[in-house]
């Protein structure tokens, strides 16, 4: 951090997995240190760390596998996810299906869409029936 001897600052990120572990606070120049957990995740993932007027971008790729059925991108195939294919056939429009997901891999059947062979393979899946 390079600031004004008397300028007061403090870092701050909203995301859980950025953790400040050091420069919790100060007054002119200083150094901030922070740790990223790791993204268990298929997709990548952005967070950010505040420190005073100024916003540090932290980018995390995700991992390279993704599972089939994976509507939601957090690296795992659950009731979660079922819970979502659901919706979607009861015709809502829920919220937490993974960006960019007709591309991402984890679309059942091909056809680009979160519907019915997503809901039967995800609980097949859970159910055991499927690896």
């Amino acid at each position: 951090v390079t600031a004004a001897a008397d300028a007061l600052w403090a870092p701050m990120s909203n995301f859980p997995w950025i953790t400040i572990t050091s420069g919790f606070t100060g007054s002119g120049n200083g150094t901030v240190a922070f740790a990223v957990a790791a993204n268990t995740a298929a997709d990548q993932r952005t967070g950010t760390i505040s420190i005073g007027d100024k916003t540090f971008t932290v980018t995390q790729p995700g991992t390279s596998t993704v599972l089939k059925g994976d509507i939601n991108g957090d690296g795992n195939v659950n009731l979660a996810d079922a819970i979502l294919a659901l919706q979607v056939n009861a015709g809502m429009a829920p919220s937490g299906i993974r960006s960019g997901y007709a591309a991402s891999g984890a679309d059942v059947n091909g056809n680009g869409k979160v519907g019915e062979a997503e809901a039967i393979y995800i609980l097949q899946y859970v159910a055991g029936l499927r690896q």
